[in-house]
């Protein structure tokens, strides 16, 4: 008997047997059930770093503008009031029913420009004259808590 022969002991096998075809699929079901979880963490990830660092961003953008500034929370603790320059800003929350949130700056003549869009939530406090603590919290979860330092005296 040879290795070549059809009906005999050595003879070649031409397909899969149940039980391989059965651990193949068991095996790709695995994988798929794995891979899921890993694949949204990995595209969630990128977004959540860009809106650290709007958030970042926004903080640094903000402490230069106040350091030649005199600053303190207004009487609600949800803005920010600057004097800078002879004029009066306000750093406040807005909301636009059945649109957007924002953090924004507005200025004494009535203009304003956005300094953080999808904001939800936003607080600050006085540490002590000219320094301000500050809370801010995104729609998508992330906070940010800094300090803001206004003009030393001298």
């Amino acid at each position: 008997m040879t290795s070549s022969s059809k009906y005999g002991r050595l003879a070649r096998r031409d397909a899969f047997t149940l039980v391989e075809a059965l651990v193949a699929l068991g095996v790709l079901a695995s994988v798929a059930l794995l891979w899921r979880p890993l694949v949204r963490a990995a595209s969630t990830a990128p977004g959540q770093d860009a809106q650290m660092l709007r958030l970042y961003q926004a903080q640094h953008d903000l402490q230069a503008y106040v350091k030649d500034a005199t600053i303190e929370p207004t009487s609600t603790g949800q803005g920010l009031v600057i004097h800078k320059a002879m004029k009066r800003y306000e750093l406040g929350y807005y909301y636009r029913l059945g649109g957007w949130q924002q953090l924004r700056l507005t200025t004494s003549d009535g203009g304003y420009q956005p300094v953080l869009l999808d904001v939800t939530e936003v607080a600050f406090t006085t540490v002590r004259p000219n320094v301000v603590a500050f809370t801010w919290r995104l729609q998508s979860g992330l906070m940010l808590e800094g300090v803001l330092y206004g003009q030393t005296p001298g």
